[in-house]
């Protein structure tokens, strides 16, 4: 509904070759904006909870992360390794306006790509926690800890 809203109102645009598309592709490519960032990203805050047993810690590091992201974008855009943590290329890379078009090959590269790595390693990184999840010795040693 917001990505939509924003389509109507001019501020969200798909690069013309995309426009070409079946609706439920371009409908589908929409929902990876928000979508696989938000799953990488609470998967991994899920992962640091369980591993570090303390709440104010998950939450220093995730905002650190997402503070060094917003700030220190460069390095995300040019190493290719760190492309796939980086959960802003909507903002930073791939919004340019109307008028601005966009390869197809940089939208793959810097945008497409990362966004289905971060859903992989958020698949894996469930798994992983799930398994940490199951360590109830780790979770009971944490809770008479504190």
């Amino acid at each position: 509904m917001l990505i939509s809203s924003m389509a109507f109102l001019h501020f969200w645009f798909l690069p013309p070759y995309v426009l070409t598309w079946p609706l439920i592709w371009q409908w589908t490519l929409a929902q990876l904006i928000w979508f696989a960032p938000l799953v990488w990203f609470v998967v991994v805050g899920m992962c640091i909870s369980i591993i570090t047993l303390n709440s104010v810690t998950n939450g220093a590091m995730l905002a650190a992360f997402w503070i060094v992201e917003l700030l220190y974008w460069g390095p995300f855009h040019d190493n290719v390794w760190l492309r796939s943590i980086y959960i802003f290329p909507t903002i930073i890379w791939i919004y340019q306006g109307e008028h601005v078009a966009l390869p197809a090959w940089y939208l793959n590269a810097y945008w497409l790509l990362p966004h289905l790595e971060q859903i992989a390693m958020a698949v894996i990184l469930f798994v992983l926690s799930w398994f940490l999840l199951r360590n109830t010795e780790h979770l009971l040693k944490g809770a008479t800890a504190e």
